[in-house]
């Protein structure tokens, strides 16, 4: 908590600029071989039960026309 680096396991970095968004910054997190309990997930469209077993949430074709709108 001192140093706020990464934990064993945990990648994070910088995607760099955007083309035509330098405003935004972007970056990445990669986790391996890392146990994250399921009451620290964000399951607010992808579910995920106590066996592993991942299921969607609501109609991924609206979810996918909000981004369009958004990003328009």
């Amino acid at each position: 908590m001192e140093t706020h680096r990464p934990l064993k396991g945990i990648e994070v970095g910088d995607i760099g600029p955007k083309f035509g968004f330098n405003n935004k910054d972007n970056g990445y997190l990669m986790f391996d071989k890392v146990r994250v309990p399921r009451r620290n997930l964000l399951m607010r469209y992808i579910k995920v039960d106590k066996q592993g077993a991942v299921s969607l949430e609501g109609d991924p074709k609206i979810a996918y026309s909000v981004m369009l709108y958004t990003r328009l």
